[in-house]
């Protein structure tokens, strides 16, 4: 019902949903210090409502819309050293794929669905292959 995907909205009840998981991640004490997200819509609206339980703004980030491109996003991930949590908002299956990629093996094999979020840590230098997979969160 779109001319766009880009145009595609959030439903009513994905937007319950997602505060539900942004809720649970927050009981968690999984805290964002920053937000990067895809340009489409959908992803906007579901940034916003994590940016506004935690309180900080988010970032758009072209690299998690249509034109994904995980080199941009590599260079995007602080170091351990800054001891940052970022949460990437993006789309089905490129945002999964990443995490596998990441992690360097397919801890993701169904990909994330929608309103999940997989939790990861580096503890050495930002790089394919050397993510460690901690958990993940469905709705």
């Amino acid at each position: 019902g779109y001319a766009s995907d880009s145009l595609r909205q959030i439903s009513e009840e994905g937007k319950k949903i997602q505060l539900r998981v942004t809720q649970l991640l927050q009981d968690e004490g999984i805290i964002p210090t920053s937000i990067l997200c895809s340009p489409l819509l959908r992803a906007q609206q579901t940034a916003q409502i994590i940016a506004d339980v935690f309180q900080i703004s988010c970032e758009d980030e072209n690299a998690l819309g249509n034109d994904f491109n995980e080199r941009t996003l590599l260079k995007k991930i602080p170091s351990p050293e800054e001891n940052q949590t970022l949460f990437l908002v993006g789309h089905a299956p490129t945002l999964g794929n990443f995490v596998n990629r990441l992690v360097g093996e397919n801890v993701l094999p169904y990909g994330l669905s929608k309103s999940s979020a997989a939790v990861i840590e580096f503890k050495e230098a930002i790089a394919l292959g050397s993510a460690k997979f901690v958990t993940c969160y469905h709705p």
